[in-house]
């Protein structure tokens, strides 16, 4: 188990505040030189941006399926929504904190979601610290 520093602690606090009665995952989306980026599970990832909005590579051999929201698809959890703000900001590299620890889903498919090229360090106060490259070359 890993200890949250305070600053990320109160985001989290400030990401669970910030979606009124959400009682599911949330995170915060830390992009480089960038402000703080609320998310949460579900359909749609917040303002911010997720898998809702589309520009996201869907299909074979990409973690994100070519079928519709449902447990067994990435698209629908914040380490989903955080990826697909990354293709649809152009970021390349991200620090997600998250309020609980990654999922068998999210652990197997996250890399292969990643733009090529691309670092997500994925932060949980259960599981410590995870950084996920992209299995996807330039």
């Amino acid at each position: 188990m890993a200890t949250l520093t305070p600053s990320q602690v109160q985001l989290l606090e400030q990401a669970r505040k910030f979606f009124i009665g959400h009682r599911s995952a949330v995170g915060v989306l830390l992009p480089t030189a960038h402000p703080p980026m609320f998310i949460k599970s579900g359909i749609e990832g917040g303002p911010w941006g997720g898998t809702h909005r589309g520009g996201i590579p869907r299909g074979r051999g990409r973690g994100f399926t070519e079928g519709g929201p449902s447990q067994g698809n990435i698209a629908t959890h914040v380490e989903g929504h955080a990826v697909a703000i990354m293709w649809q900001r152009l970021f390349s590299a991200a620090v997600l904190i998250v309020d609980r620890p990654m999922c068998q889903i999210c652990g197997r498919d996250l890399p292969s979601t990643l733009p090529a090229g691309s670092e997500l360090v994925v932060i949980s106060e259960q599981e410590g610290t995870t950084i996920v490259r992209s299995t996807h070359a330039h």
